[in-house]
């Protein structure tokens, strides 16, 4: 598990932080490395913690491809996989998860990485942030404490 996001306090305003990164992502066009799911929940989690867990990948890769060679050269198959293997984030029950927690959930047969907030389960898509039901959500991951 990592300590490091899981179980670190909650930066003050983090609640505040969440929602207007959700709203911001509706205009920010999706962008492979920079906007793309992943980077928008490293972003989300960054408000919540203070600590971007995909700093060193931000601007990496331009394609799918590239996010792909970035994800196996980590360990990781999927998006899931990032955040069980590659940051050891604790599961929680997607009922139980909170806003600012981060989950998974299929779109088209592949996992999608999202953040929870107060519009529902925020997933950046090629069409920008879509809002979805915690009920669609997978499996979701605690942040902060």
């Amino acid at each position: 598990m990592n300590t490091s996001i899981t179980n670190s306090k909650r930066s003050d305003g983090w609640d505040r932080a969440v929602e207007d990164l959700a709203s911001a992502h509706i205009e920010i066009a999706p962008e492979w490395g920079r906007s793309d799911c992943l980077m928008t929940v490293g972003d989300a989690i960054q408000a919540v913690v203070g600590i971007d867990p995909f700093a060193e990948f931000r601007g990496r890769y331009r394609t799918e491809a590239g996010a792909a060679r970035h994800l196996r050269r980590n360990g990781c198959e999927n998006v899931r996989d990032v955040f069980e293997t590659f940051l050891g984030l604790e599961p929680v029950n997607r009922f139980s998860a909170r806003r600012g927690d981060v989950g998974v959930m299929l779109i088209n047969d592949e996992f999608t990485a999202g953040f929870i907030c107060g519009s529902g389960f925020a997933v950046k898509q090629p069409h920008g942030l879509t809002f979805f039901p915690a009920t669609d959500i997978v499996q979701a991951y605690k942040v902060g404490a």
